[in-house]
């Protein structure tokens, strides 16, 4: 198996967190779910996330950009992923120049996620390119060719 990763999942649509924490659990992953920005940070102070899926619009409290300000604001070496509904040039811009990794429109499609590189190397799943045929990376190393690890 790949390596376990700790992400945390923030939305206040249960069947999200509910949907989402499956299919990371599913591969091995640890995950936790956050209703709101508030109990995101929370969990935050006390656990490290690798990866911290993070709702756009979430009625009352802190909305997802603010939240994933204070994660980052508290741990840098979170990768955030803001994940909405309500899909907008401008918010996604923002989003990503305050440090998001990317921009997921719901519905999330998992097969996209999936075969999505930038998820890959986060969650250092191969699978997905065995699954497609894909042979593994390699790279050079004094004059042969390695897999990587």
């Amino acid at each position: 198996m790949s390596r376990q990763w700790r992400i945390l999942v923030v939305d206040d649509d249960p069947i999200v967190c509910r949907s989402m924490a499956a299919w990371l659990t599913e591969d091995g992953h640890r995950v936790d779910t956050a209703a709101s920005g508030e109990q995101a940070i929370e969990l935050v102070l006390s656990e490290r996330y690798a990866i911290c899926f993070i709702d756009l619009k979430m009625p009352g409290g802190i909305d997802g950009l603010q939240t994933m300000r204070e994660i980052r604001e508290r741990r840098p070496d979170a990768a955030c992923v803001i994940i909405t509904a309500y899909a907008a040039i401008d918010t996604a811009v923002t989003a990503m120049k305050e440090g998001a990794v990317e921009y997921i429109v719901k519905p999330c499609n998992w097969n996209l996620l999936e075969s999505s590189s930038w998820l890959n190397f986060y969650l250092g799943r191969d699978h997905t390119a065995k699954r497609l045929g894909i042979e593994p990376p390699r790279k050079k190393s004094a004059g042969k060719v390695e897999e990587q690890a």
